[in-house]
């Protein structure tokens, strides 16, 4: 286990004249399920590419972790191709034995490693990404939107695998799959950043107890 520790975390992006995050400070451990929630355009995945390196930014990161980040970007040029080859672009360093043990896990035929990326479905690319992510065990996994675009039984498949994982952080707007698969929310509020144990749905009795539903005349 390693943890993450952000301290005094300013980021903007270049031309605008607001922050992103202001002199924000938290810590999180890497064997945690997180959940990353907050209002469009709060900053979610701008995190998570400050995780990734990719952008400048004042304060510190710190942690011996290393991060792989969902959905991965297959070129255009690549959709001819058969899905081990597209795997193999994506991650040449993949063992396709542990690739093979996850897309069991997600009820998923391996016949698919031998057909046209181009011809899986939505549903069938989800599941295939997500068993090349988990097949390496040594990184923290940034995993944004996972069940857009699939059908109920899709997302379905995605929860129950996911719920058996850990050492993630996990972008999502579906509440269900929040709760079913993460053990902590980190919260992007409107004034600041909150890690709260739980998740989405006791982080919502917790944050909002103080509201009450409007009275019908």
């Amino acid at each position: 286990m390693a943890q993450i520790s952000v301290s005094e975390l300013t980021f903007c992006y270049e031309g605008s004249f607001k922050d992103v995050f202001t002199d924000v400070s938290f810590t999180i451990d890497t064997d945690w399920k997180l959940g990353l929630i907050g209002r469009n355009g709060k900053g979610k995945t701008t995190f998570l590419n400050l995780l990734l390196g990719k952008y400048e930014y004042r304060g510190e990161i710190q942690t011996t972790a290393s991060f792989d980040y969902f959905p991965y970007t297959v070129p255009d040029s690549h959709m001819e191709q058969d899905t081990m080859a597209v795997l193999e672009y994506l991650k040449p360093d993949c063992e396709l034995w542990k690739v093979c043990r996850e897309m069991n896990q997600l009820a998923l035929d391996t016949e698919l490693l031998y057909r046209r990326y181009g011809t899986l479905s939505h549903g069938e690319r989800t599941k295939v990404m997500l068993a090349l992510l988990f097949s390496e065990e040594e990184n923290f996994l940034l995993i944004d939107e996972p069940t857009n675009h699939l059908d109920m039984d899709a997302r379905r498949v995605v929860r129950d695998y996911l719920r058996k994982k850990k050492g993630f952080i996990l972008v999502s707007h579906d509440r269900m799959l929040l709760d079913a698969c993460v053990d902590h929310i980190l919260a992007l509020n409107r004034e600041d950043i909150t890690v709260e144990k739980g998740n989405f749905s006791s982080w919502w009795a917790v944050s909002y107890t103080h509201l009450t539903l409007p009275t019908i005349a």
